[in-house]
């Protein structure tokens, strides 16, 4: 309000100058100039005062300017009466023409005052549009030519398809398309379909810069010009591709859902079957029983009931050894075994079905394949299950071989049948639950399809592993366990199946002192079961134990902990341990090239000592080792190593 109020009094003041200003000037040089009409420099002063001042200025300056030419100009002078009729209508005229300049002039101004607020207001609205467009990180804005050719772009544009604003201008935005829709006439397609509707949507994969591919939701509208006509296309891509990715996998677990309802049923109705099929078998020798039949009948009715007994109880053990697998509650029974007897006690037990069907079976094994540690009871099961399998697939003729062979730091057991193999569609699924592959697509062997299931969970809890391998229906398959060897000879213990070697400490006699008290040892060994038994053993009796699960991160490990032992096994993946000791030789003392090191591997020939201690390693023992064995060489090697 008050500035209002000065710009008011101003202009007026502003009049008031003016009129005297051209006053003094007509007064000066009116005789000079030999101007006659004397309101020309009052025009003047009308038209800036207006200008300047408005419309109120403006009439101010009209009629002072009048007043002061009737009293300086017209006759007669210094009065204000006008003398004649001319005059007054010279006067009146003035005033007439300089009221409407004024006017006009206000109105121009005016006029030229909203359009500069207007044009302000406009710019500071595409200012705040160009910020907020440029604000949106997330979302690609840009806009098209009528040909589909960029020509703005915004910084979201930049962070989502990696083109700066020089590189992508003028250039089509079917850049942005896979090769294959492009083909299709895609970008061509959408900018029809926007130009028909007004607007279109879609959302496919789009290319960035870099050529990764990102899931898009893009809109494009038509944007015209003033007379309607198409002036370009406003476009809006988002990058969407987590969404995508989350209904894909609520797509997936929708489907996996499915199939485990469907599984649920199918194992329903075999778990009836099955289960029902060996109790009709006993419940119809019962009756024929008491109908005291012969001692013949009585002596096979007893004998088949007593198979499907037999059948019935292993569905039943299988249906809890699964539920006690899921749960992680499996009893274990570990100890250091020799596998030669748990495999014979295997064939033993199918050798009726076998010679039921003349079907020959082979052992060969290799009594000097290495001691494990493991539940002799659930080894026996992985073998037997793996054994009754080939039985019950193999054809009446048909030959089954078993075979143990050492390989270094595991030992492998293989069964191997000339039965009806298994289709490669099937074989990854062979070891799922529930699963079943039967090339003729009937049901014809029984079971519940868990045996395999079972023979994967116990192996793997041993610390081993199994695959199955067959060159298709038809061809017979191939089974194969590798278990490792036992690096300590461990005494029997009682666990559950989370971790067979949990409970390691308490293995090894209680009350020893703990002679490793203060030592750090590294222990590089590819297989982490071993590892961490080793650990185990070596911290019960004091140490401070670091393990590698390769030769390169022990080697890393080395120069970084500078340990007082090396214990390293010899056959692992990659860089052997008599490369790794002589790596660890070449060093500086400084950085560990003196340490003192234990071979503890599961090689047996002299040979292999010979190389071992050629290689650099001061010890050699081999798998299974004592606990005190081991605990007494790395002391031993450690005060060595102080000295």
């Amino acid at each position: 309000m008050l500035k209002k109020l000065q710009f008011c009094i101003k202009g007026y003041s502003m009049a008031v100058l003016t009129v005297l200003l051209a006053l003094l000037l007509k007064l000066r040089l009116g005789t000079v100039l030999e101007m006659n009409n004397p309101f020309l420099l009052f025009f003047g002063a009308v038209i800036v005062s207006a200008w300047y001042g408005g419309l109120g200025p403006g009439v101010l300056a009209t009629v002072l300017a009048a007043a002061l030419s009737d009293y300086f100009f017209l006759s007669p002078l210094h009065s204000l009466p006008v003398g004649s009729f001319g005059q007054s209508l010279q006067l009146s005229v003035f005033v007439l023409e300089a009221l409407l300049v004024s006017w006009t002039i206000a109105a121009l101004k005016s006029a030229k005052e909203k359009a500069q607020k207007q044009q302000e207001i406009l710019r500071q609205s595409q200012e705040i549009g160009n910020l907020l467009v440029d604000s949106l990180k997330d979302c690609a804005i840009f806009m098209l030519n009528p040909s589909g050719r960029v020509f703005t772009w915004n910084a979201g544009s930049e962070s989502i398809m990696g083109y700066g604003a020089e590189e992508i201008t003028d250039r089509h935005f079917s850049c942005f398309y896979l090769a294959e829709d492009i083909e299709l006439g895609k970008p061509e397609q959408l900018l029809e379909a926007a130009t028909v509707e007004g607007r279109a949507e879609e959302e496919g994969w789009r290319l960035r810069k870099s050529g990764s591919q990102f899931w898009a939701h893009v809109a494009i509208a038509t944007v015209p010009d003033e007379v309607g006509n198409l002036r370009g296309f406003s476009s809006v891509i988002r990058d969407i591709t987590a969404r995508k990715r989350a209904e894909e996998a609520l797509q997936l677990q929708r489907e996996q859902l499915a199939q485990a309802n469907r599984l649920k049923d199918e194992f329903l109705a075999v778990v009836s079957h099955e289960l029902r099929s060996p109790l009709n078998a006993i419940l119809g020798w019962t009756q024929a029983i008491r109908r005291k039949q012969s001692d013949a009948a009585v002596l096979k009715a007893l004998e088949i009931i007593e198979r499907n007994g037999k059948i019935q109880l292993k569905l039943i053990d299988d249906l809890l050894d699964v539920s006690s697998i899921i749960q992680g509650k499996l009893r274990m029974r570990t100890r250091l075994l020799d596998l030669e007897p748990i495999i014979n006690a295997a064939i033993d037990a199918v050798r009726p079905a076998a010679e039921a069907k003349s079907i020959q079976l082979e052992s060969i094994l290799d009594l000097s394949a290495g001691k494990v540690i493991g539940d002799p009871d659930r080894l026996q099961q992985i073998f037997w299950n793996l054994l009754s399998n080939a039985v019950k697939f193999t054809p009446e003729g048909g030959q089954i071989r078993i075979q143990l062979q050492g390989k270094i730091s595991h030992v492998e057991i293989s069964v191997s049948d000339t039965g009806c193999g298994i289709s490669a569609d099937f074989l990854p699924y062979v070891f799922d639950r529930f699963s079943q592959g039967n090339p003729t697509g009937k049901r014809g062997n029984g079971g519940l399809g868990l045996g395999l299931a079972i023979v994967r969970h116990l192996a793997e809890l041993h610390g081993g592993t199994v695959r199955a391998a067959s060159e298709g229906v038809g061809r017979g398959a191939t089974f194969t366990v590798e278990l490792p060897v036992a690096a300590i000879a461990i005494k029997p213990s009682d666990t559950d199946s989370q971790h067979m070697f949990s409970s390691v400490g308490s293995q090894v006699q209680a009350g020893r002192q703990p002679v490793l008290q203060g030592l750090r040892l590294l222990v590089v060994d590819n297989r982490a079961d071993t590892c961490q038994l080793i650990a185990s053993v070596l911290e019960y009796f004091g140490a401070e134990v670091t393990v590698a699960l390769s030769a390169s991160e022990g080697f890393d490990r080395l120069e970084e902990l500078k340990p007082d032992v090396l214990v390293s096994d010899i056959e692992m993946p990659g860089e052997n341990g008599y490369n790794f000791i002589r790596r660890v030789r070449d060093l500086e003392a400084a950085q560990g090239g003196t340490i003192p090191a234990i071979a503890l591997t599961a090689h047996a020939a002299p040979e292999a000592r010979i190389q071992a201690f050629s290689a650099g390693f001061q010890m050699y023992l081999t798998k299974p080792a004592e606990p005190d064995e081991l605990a007494a060489v790395v002391a031993s090697l450690a005060g060595l190593g102080r000295n």
